[in-house]
């Protein structure tokens, strides 16, 4: 089985992979790769490795959200290239991505004969209780499980995980903590860490006059808001990660016309070379520590910068090493 970790961009119902090697697929939105998601890739990964499958996860290039209901508003936890950075992290092999539009247009049946079956080679299918499928959702798992037996491919349905024994573990949970601050609260229903990745920026260099050089990265406008404020986090360079303190918002101090958030991230202790503009990082957040304030003089901001530097210096000293 080929090991390396590979996207699959299939953009028509038309598409045909034509490859012989089966499947055992994890199906979902997963938004978030939250620890039911988990679970799911879990028994795919397993099973796999078991029967010389491909581990793989289905997920869509757009959030549902867009065609379902126009008028919501979207608040992703996870960016499509964040979701292929957890699954990887996960242990999937082949993450197989679709245009909900293209597909929402199937109905459920023809789903499971043409996608799953006949152009992707499906032999095992893990999926939660609530799984949802085809035009206007008609496909269920009910519809699912007699499918499946019909077809000989094995299916694990799991029950949704709940955490404490009360609040179901859900992405609707998850952007509830991270909409208040609670990023480890947030953090314990994932099993990882809030992140962002985005491609670096260039700055106003505000920070480096201070005396606290940062990193700078546009805020996904499509990702769940957090509040505005300053946060400690981990940004993994080259494969290592480092201490680093955040801001995230609309940096009042410096630029009053600002629209659109920025994050702002400052390295504690990096002992090399900082990435280079348009180098795509990933940074964790770990913890919100205060809310954004404008301040009436620098000598105030660099004042105030000192104390939240020593603040997550000390709160990330016990954090463990990524």
């Amino acid at each position: 089985m080929n090991e390396a970790y590979e996207i699959i961009n299939l953009t028509s119902v038309d598409d045909f992979l034509g490859e012989e090697q089966a499947r055992a697929i994890a199906l979902g939105m997963m938004d978030g790769v939250h620890l039911g998601h988990q679970k799911l890739i879990e028994s795919v990964v397993e099973f796999s490795h078991l029967n010389n499958f491909i581990p793989c996860a289905m997920t869509f290039r757009e959030p549902p959200i867009k065609w379902i209901s126009k008028e919501t508003k979207v608040e992703l936890i996870t960016s499509l290239e964040e979701r292929f950075e957890l699954f990887k992290r996960y242990g999937i092999k082949q993450v197989i991505v679709f245009d909900f539009e293209e597909i929402s247009k199937l109905k459920a049946i023809d789903y499971l004969n043409t996608i799953l079956r006949a152009e992707l080679n499906c032999k095992f299918i893990a999926c939660g209780e609530n799984h949802n499928f085809g035009m206007q959702k008609e496909g269920c798992t009910k519809l699912l499980n007699s499918w499946a037996a019909e077809n000989n491919i094995q299916l694990q349905i799991l029950q949704l995980l709940t955490k404490d024994n009360s609040l179901k573990i859900s992405s609707s949970l998850v952007r509830k903590f991270l909409k208040e601050g609670s990023l480890k609260e947030a953090a314990e229903i994932m099993g990882h860490n809030f992140i962002v990745y985005e491609r670096l920026i260039q700055g106003q260099q505000l920070g480096t006059k201070l005396g606290f050089p940062t990193l700078n990265f546009q805020y996904n406008p499509e990702k769940v808001q957090l509040p505005f404020g300053v946060y400690a986090a981990k940004m993994q360079i080259k494969g290592r990660f480092y201490n680093c303190a955040v801001n995230l918002g609309l940096a009042p101090t410096a630029n009053s016309n600002r629209q659109e958030p920025i994050l702002e991230s400052h390295l504690l202790d990096l002992d090399g070379d900082f990435p280079s503009t348009g180098q795509q990082c990933l940074i964790e957040m770990v913890e919100f520590i205060r809310p954004e304030k404008k301040f009436s003089t620098l000598e105030e901001l660099k004042s105030r910068i000192e104390k939240d530097v020593n603040l997550i210096y000390r709160s990330l000293l016990d954090y463990p090493e990524n």
